[in-house]
């Protein structure tokens, strides 16, 4: 019964944490450049991807440079068979993969270098065949974009949801009363008090959920 009871007073609530680049890149321009040839398909498709997204224009006389190199694709054939008897069936599955790193240039410092990679499987019809030459092209094309959505997630991520727990009905003054201080100033994107009561709720009550909370928070709040 008093375990129930605990448990009663314990809520869950989801909160909204702001995604964090591998590189800051605050501007409203961009221009995405391949190093060489082999590098055309992965520009070309991050280019896409950016133009996309929305959040910044791509333009070949951007400050910010998005430089492609040291890319490659490669793909696997899979020749599947199937006969029980009375239906003979065969078809051809593509796994592509692809990959690239991309520095990031401001004028003549590079920020950062950001490594992507992407993958893709496609497979012919069990009743039509497909050409070899299509099915290669459309999972290697479908791989460039998967690597171009890497790519752009590390330059601007999206904000996830995570679950907190908080005690509604907890004590004044005890660990659970701080961690929910803690949760409802994260709520409102007051880290730095965030960080304040769950130290305190650490302090409190040393226990492996108080740690866990507290360090994240420290994640999120350095450099």
């Amino acid at each position: 019964m008093l375990a129930l009871l605990l448990a009663a007073c314990a809520a869950t609530i989801r909160v909204e944490v702001p995604a964090s680049p591998a590189v800051s890149v605050s501007v409203d321009r961009v221009a995405v450049v391949a190093h060489d040839r082999r590098c055309q398909p992965a520009a070309d498709a991050l280019a896409q991807q950016l133009r996309k997204s929305g959040w910044t224009e791509v333009r070949p006389d951007a400050p910010i440079r998005l430089v492609a190199f040291s890319c490659g694709s490669d793909d696997e054939l899979l020749l599947e068979h199937e006969d029980d008897g009375t239906v003979d069936r065969r078809r051809t599955s593509v796994e592509a993969r692809a990959h690239a790193v991309v520095a990031v240039h401001d004028g003549e410092r590079v920020l950062a270098h950001l490594i992507g990679a992407g993958r893709d499987e496609v497979a012919s019809s069990w009743t039509r065949r497909t050409p070899l030459s299509r099915l290669r092209k459309t999972a290697r094309d479908r791989a460039y974009d998967d690597l171009a959505r890497d790519l752009a997630q590390q330059i601007n991520p999206l904000p996830t949801l995570v679950e907190r727990r908080v005690y509604p009905n907890a004590h004044g003054g005890t660990s659970r009363e701080l961690t929910t201080l803690a949760v409802r100033a994260e709520q409102s994107g007051d880290l730095a008090a965030a960080l304040s009561y769950a130290e305190a709720a650490w302090t409190s009550d040393p226990n492996p959920r108080t740690l866990g909370y507290l360090e994240d928070l420290r994640r999120r709040d350095s450099p």
